[in-house]
């Protein structure tokens, strides 16, 4: 007994098969046709490859006979090698830059309810604390006839800054002195001061730059409409939830929810009060 290969006619597939087999009949692994296997070469070279012959059964009936055979698979075509190649590498490329996509991912992002802008109906400037509830949103609004659209919040002591701006005095903003002596003394508070509400009250302090870009301020310490919820400190944070309607020259308002970082560093004042509601440093 000894074996030999050939080749099948319809999809080519290397098939080795006994000598013994010659003449009989199987399925070919790879296209499933039924095919006649050829004589073994007469020099006995096992390796030599001949094709083999299509069968036709003249009874439709007619069932071929199977034997044990085994499989040689050809290599790989250098098309679909290098189509993996190209596969492997950009999941790899991908993979590494994948802090990146995750950010693009989720600046595009579309609005939710909870992140999306309110209109001007459900955020307006009014004196009346009750009249506009805070909006779960991050915190945005008007000061000095500007718009706030990436507000940063801080807290030192008693003090609530929330401002725009990578220099300090802001470029805009608005600082709450509240009667605090830490910023855990604010943790789980709520706040709530009407207008009419007298004296002794936490000072609002206006903060904008001029068209020549000085600094300037001006101070509230009555008059305002003020709701605060303070979450719980945490890790150096302190979460919240702000509404403060200012009577200045531009209606000044601000409201939504925010994330001040505790700061060990009073900021530098040296912005210039508008008169006649006096000025004060931080």
């Amino acid at each position: 007994m000894s074996e030999f290969k050939f080749a099948c006619p319809v999809c080519g597939q290397h098939i080795t098969c006994d000598s013994s087999n010659a003449g009989g009949q199987l399925n070919c692994p790879t296209c499933f046709r039924t095919i006649v296997v050829p004589q073994p070469p007469a020099s006995g070279e096992t390796k030599f490859i001949l094709a083999a012959s299509q069968h036709r059964p003249r009874d439709p009936f007619a069932t071929a006979t199977h034997s044990p055979l085994r499989v040689q698979r050809s290599k790989p075509r250098p098309a679909t090698a290098l189509l993996a190649t190209c596969l492997l590498l950009t999941v790899a490329v991908l993979w590494m830059n994948r802090d990146f996509w995750v950010r693009t991912l989720i600046q595009r992002r579309p609005a939710t309810t909870l992140e999306a802008v309110p209109s001007s109906d459900e955020l307006r400037w009014t004196l009346e604390p009750d009249a506009v509830p805070i909006p779960d949103a991050p915190i945005f609004g008007r000061l000095n006839g500007t718009d706030l659209l990436t507000p940063s919040a801080s807290v030192h002591k008693g003090h609530l800054s929330i401002y725009q701006g990578k220099t300090w005095p802001p470029d805009l903003g608005v600082t709450i002195r509240f009667f605090a002596l830490k910023p855990a003394d604010l943790s789980g508070k709520e706040i709530r001061i009407a207008p009419d509400r007298s004296p002794p009250l936490p000072t609002v302090l206006l903060r904008w730059r001029d068209a020549q870009g000085e600094p300037m301020s001006e101070t509230f310490t009555q008059g305002y409409a003020l709701k605060m919820n303070f979450g719980m400190l945490t890790n150096g944070s302190l979460p919240g939830r702000v509404f403060l309607a200012i009577p200045d020259r531009s209606n000044s308002f601000i409201g939504g929810r925010f994330e001040a970082i505790v700061t060990t560093n009073a900021p530098d004042a040296g912005e210039r009060s508008r008169k006649p509601t006096g000025s004060s440093k931080d």
